[in-house]
């Protein structure tokens, strides 16, 4: 009866240009407004923490080795919680969509019940930043697929991770994949996750470390950000650390790799020639940070702080040893 309607009142707006919108779109029936009243809309979110996912990469090699547990699954599951992209987005990827110099995956499609299909909204379609140590492990793969379709004269695309019979994914292929998710599940003794949790474990892992609201969901792919905090804002940092000082400064005196991502200022990680400075010039007010948040090139005249503190170091000769540099640029540079 509703449809009927709309349709009508569709023909009234577009063909006739009797209405100038239909007004049935904006009807919902009562069962849903209830549920939105009620806050039952929002996405239930069961995420995997650090340790648990570690658990299920350890059970998961272990059926690899064993012969259980093919290549293709484990890699997926590794690359859709490295990323965050859906379940039928990495189904659809080929080995065109990989950048390994920029380390992104291009998102454009989608893989539905053996159809190929458009992404899921408008602001799905988008370049997903790879680690390079991730990116190393999707190449390496990709030009094994690429020389397997090589070699039985398979045309292009490529697909990452294909069906059973070498073509799109089908129903049959997904219900595979999640009885065989299920089973490391199992054997890794965790609760009941399902394969879209690791797209939450994604999306959680990233905010809990303070990491932009906005990048997360970007790389998710969200239509509006709102959807991101809507359904992860418990993983948020709680907001109780102390920033209104820096409505005082001038904005060239702070160091902005202070805020935001980065945890360093923290008491507990302050590196000792950090510490030795504030112990010479001071530091700001002693509220719950009071690290070095500060460079005032007068003060530190005589005291100059670290230009690379130990523990971000660290983190880049690892980048640097690795056998894939990201050039940082996107797929349109």
């Amino acid at each position: 009866m509703r449809a009927a309607l709309s349709s009508l009142l569709t023909d009234a707006v577009e063909v006739d240009e009797l209405l100038k919108v239909n007004p049935a779109m904006a009807v919902t029936s009562r069962k849903k407004r209830h549920k939105v009243k009620r806050g039952l809309n929002t996405p239930k979110v069961n995420a995997m923490d650090r340790a648990q996912w570690t658990r299920f990469q350890q059970e998961a090699r272990r059926r690899e080795q064993e012969g259980i547990l093919s290549p293709r699954l484990r890699l997926m599951w590794a690359l859709r919680l490295s990323t965050g992209i859906r379940p039928e987005e990495a189904y659809a990827l080929t080995t065109g969509d990989l950048d390994v110099q920029a380390c992104t995956l291009h998102i454009n499609k989608a893989v539905s019940l053996g159809r190929l299909k458009v992404t899921k909204t408008e602001g799905s379609e988008r370049d997903v930043h790879l680690s390079p140590q991730v990116t190393a492990m999707t190449a390496q793969y990709a030009t094994l697929i690429t020389a397997e379709a090589v070699a039985a004269n398979q045309s292009e695309p490529h697909r990452l991770f294909a069906g059973r019979t070498g073509g799109l994914v089908t129903e049959a292929d997904e219900r595979a994949d999640r009885q065989a998710f299920k089973r490391v599940v199992r054997g890794a003794g965790l609760p009941d996750f399902s394969p879209y949790d690791l797209r939450h474990s994604f999306a959680s892992q990233l905010l809990s470390r303070n990491v932009p609201l906005l990048y997360v969901s970007q790389q998710l792919g969200h239509a509006k950000p709102t959807m991101t905090l809507q359904a992860y804002s418990r993983y948020l940092p709680e907001g109780t650390e102390r920033f209104v000082e820096l409505l005082d400064l001038d904005p060239k005196e702070v160091d902005s790799e202070m805020f935001g991502t980065r945890r360093g200022h923290q008491v507990d990680i302050m590196s000792g020639e950090e510490a030795e400075v504030i112990e010479k010039i001071g530091g700001p007010c002693r509220g719950r940070t009071y690290g070095p948040l500060i460079k005032s090139q007068r003060a530190l005249t005589n005291s100059p702080l670290p230009s690379s503190p130990p523990h971000r170091t660290a983190v880049r000769l690892s980048l640097r040893r690795g056998p894939v540099l990201c050039a940082g640029r996107s797929r349109d540079a």
